[in-house]
């Protein structure tokens, strides 16, 4: 018997809490309020995900500190 699973929607499920915790370093009031989204089940995976990507995108995305060792 094979069930109708959305492997896209597996992968995205899967990836959730390693981006948890990659965003948790730069910005984690954010990370927890996702979080509190993912452990509620207040907002469906895939929203979930775009929203996690958006944060992780936007921290890439800005201006980095430049060293001078």
């Amino acid at each position: 018997m094979v069930l109708p699973i959305d492997t896209d929607l597996l992968k995205k499920r899967e990836e959730i809490p390693i981006k948890l915790a990659e965003l948790s370093y730069v910005d984690s009031d954010q990370a927890i309020n996702l979080l509190r989204k993912w452990g509620e089940k207040s907002s469906p995976i895939t929203v979930l995900h775009e929203e996690l990507n958006d944060s992780l995108k936007d921290i890439d995305s800005a201006p980095k500190a430049v060293s001078f060792n």
